[in-house]
């Protein structure tokens, strides 16, 4: 059994097996979602998951959202940025795994938000 590490958490690699089992392709599926070089296919179903999930935190699923072009779950996600704090989540190695029409949304987010206080 190993320990599968994504965006810096580990999963139980017998846990992403089952995964992958569930998703398998259909005709019910409409979206392709790769955990660590797997593709699982899901329907919209699982972007309410993912949103309601407590495994995932703010901003994996603001990665989530936008490289599978998720509208709901982009949504809340940059949503849960609502204090200056969060937007700490912006400062370290991983700013480019977003896209740059994801961070002007970002920068438009605090700057609504903050300008008032810089």
């Amino acid at each position: 059994m190993g320990l599968v590490v994504i965006d810096g958490y580990g999963y139980d690699s017998v846990g992403i097996e089952k995964l992958e089992k569930s998703f398998d392709k259909s005709d019910e599926t409409d979206a392709i979602l790769v955990v660590n070089e797997r593709k699982l296919h899901v329907n919209k179903a699982l972007e309410r998951f993912i949103i309601s999930s407590q495994d995932f935190n703010r901003r994996q699923k603001l990665v989530m959202a936008d490289e599978y072009n998720l509208e709901n779950l982009l949504e809340y996600a940059i949503g849960l940025y609502n204090s200056r704090s969060a937007f700490q989540d912006f400062n370290g190695p991983h700013k480019t795994d977003i896209s740059n029409e994801l961070k002007l949304k970002i920068f438009d987010k605090f700057f609504n938000n903050f300008a008032h206080n810089l």
